[in-house]
């Protein structure tokens, strides 16, 4: 049972938190036992009272719940923007569970790693994340999902062309998530790759057309290259699929200065 924590859809960004919403992505499976019944008992808590789950997961952690119970705990203060108490416990779980040989160690190091991204930590989440690799038991999704939390870790040190290299392994064992090829388009964008930005953006358009974030990217690679009406397009379009929230008011701060001859976007 592994969180899939939301990550930040228009670019990287590593001086802001990267964790909006974990409880609406958690990802929900069948317990097989009493054990992971009471695991999603703590995690709906979580969900719905943080503290209190906080205060579950630590008298289940007192009463031996192991690595199950730091999952649960990490979680509750994951969902209240606890970040470096959710790193510690998600690191705990991970111990543990590496300790008693449990493939769910991985997942534990990769949850550490979005905590230290969102608590701007990337150096430490980059360490959380190479453990993580090092087991060998993350496969697909999952393993795509590790060199994307290692690549957006990297932009927050500065290792740009690092983090392209691992944007590129996301692309290869993820190449069905948007958010991949969002991402690289937004890097390569901002090294100045504007041909490859351009085909890792049309990449994600068609892998999901109606979001916003992918909308408002088209567009700054095309003002990037001088392609205003292109770019006008694009930002009314990000603006058409969604008119609220964090990528709408940029696509019309963007729009307004396109009004006034001086829009740009930010390397």
């Amino acid at each position: 049972m592994i969180i899939a924590l939301v990550m930040a859809l228009q670019t990287f960004q590593p001086n802001a938190p990267q964790i909006s919403d974990p409880a609406a992505q958690r990802e929900l499976t069948v317990p097989r036992n009493l054990t992971e019944v009471r695991l999603n008992e703590c995690l709906d808590l979580a969900v719905n009272d943080p503290n209190s789950g906080i205060v579950a997961a630590n008298e289940w952690k007192i009463e031996g719940g192991g690595f199950f119970a730091d999952h649960c705990l990490g979680f509750a203060y994951a969902v209240d923007f606890k970040f470096d108490a959710a790193i510690t416990a998600f690191d705990n779980a991970a111990q543990a569970a590496a300790a008693e040989k449990d493939d769910r160690a991985a997942r534990f190091w990769l949850q550490a790693a979005n905590a230290a991204i969102a608590g701007q930590r990337p150096t430490e989440a980059i360490g959380f994340i190479d453990a993580a690799l090092t087991l060998g038991t993350l496969d697909g999704m999952q393993l795509g999902q590790a060199h994307l939390d290692k690549a957006r870790a990297m932009v927050g040190i500065k290792l740009e062309e690092k983090a392209g290299a691992e944007l590129l392994l996301a692309q290869r064992h993820s190449p069905q998530d948007p958010l991949v090829w969002l991402l690289s388009a937004t890097l390569n964008r901002r090294l100045g790759k504007t041909q490859q930005a351009r085909l890792d953006v049309d990449v994600a358009a068609q892998l999901a057309p109606r979001d916003p974030s992918i909308a408002l990217e088209q567009g700054n690679i095309e003002i990037v290259d001088g392609n205003y009406a292109a770019a006008e397009s694009h930002w009314r379009n990000a603006l058409e699929i969604r008119s609220t929230g964090r990528v709408a008011d940029n696509a019309r701060a963007l729009l307004k200065q396109l009004e006034e001859g001086k829009a740009t976007v930010e390397p």
